[in-house]
């Protein structure tokens, strides 16, 4: 870094502006793609990817978990991951399952090599079922909202990990349990590879992630009993 040159800004949305995000989205798929994002702590191009075949509503032992083994970018797939480590199951957490089920119903094609979250191929631009524009998504579903709500940096899926991993700290979970939902190419993750069970405390640091954010949503007023 050159002498004197600003620092890279890495901002840290709050539990608040969270929900109020979440809350903004209204289409089912919007929904459950910026819950992934948020609760899953996933890359873009692990979102966009995301085949049918990879999400796994029950286990044996009742955990719902996505497997992550292939990515999407610039509008192709690709059957690998960023690193050894990426390559793994991501627990998800109650109401994220919720939003992908109620999306899974709307869902045109839930064959298992079809995308979760495919191109609609409404601009004419890419083939139908290829893979979103993270880009043009972000731009046109969630920084509207952003920006209505005042918040003054670009709200993307890099600001959702960061956030993920400072929050669940904050919760007094452990930076190993950040580090391995991150899936970050480190030893402390590189054994939590897809064919082994999810650690107990990345299950509970997820659901309770989960339940911290949507703790903060506005309690309605009381109603008073007027004589």
């Amino acid at each position: 870094m050159p002498a004197g040159a600003r620092e890279p800004e890495q901002p840290v949305l709050t539990v608040e502006q969270l929900i109020s995000l979440i809350d903004g989205l209204t289409y089912s798929k919007d929904k459950a793609i910026f819950l992934t994002g948020t609760f899953c702590a996933m890359r873009t191009s692990e979102i966009f990817g995301m085949p049918w075949r990879n999400f796994h509503e029950s286990d044996e032992e009742g955990q719902s978990y996505f497997l992550v083994d292939q990515i999407a970018y610039r509008g192709e797939r690709y059957n690998r991951t960023k690193t050894d480590a990426s390559k793994a199951k991501v627990p998800i957490a109650g109401r994220t399952l919720e939003a992908l089920l109620q999306w899974r119903k709307e869902s045109p094609d839930t064959s298992p090599d079809a995308l979760i979250f495919p191109s609609t191929n409404r601009n004419g631009r890419s083939r139908k079922g290829a893979p979103m524009s993270p880009g043009t998504w972000l731009q046109k579903k969630v920084m509207p909202i952003a920006k209505a709500l005042g918040i003054t940096f670009h709200v993307n899926f890099r600001a959702t990990r960061r956030t993920a991993s400072t929050l669940i700290q904050e919760n007094g979970d452990s930076l190993a349990s950040a580090q391995s939902l991150l899936r970050h190419a480190s030893p402390m993750t590189m054994a939590i590879v897809y064919t082994k069970s999810i650690p107990e405390s990345v299950k509970m640091a997820v659901n309770d992630y989960e339940d911290r954010v949507f703790a903060a949503r506005p309690k309605p007023p009381k109603l008073t009993l007027v004589k």
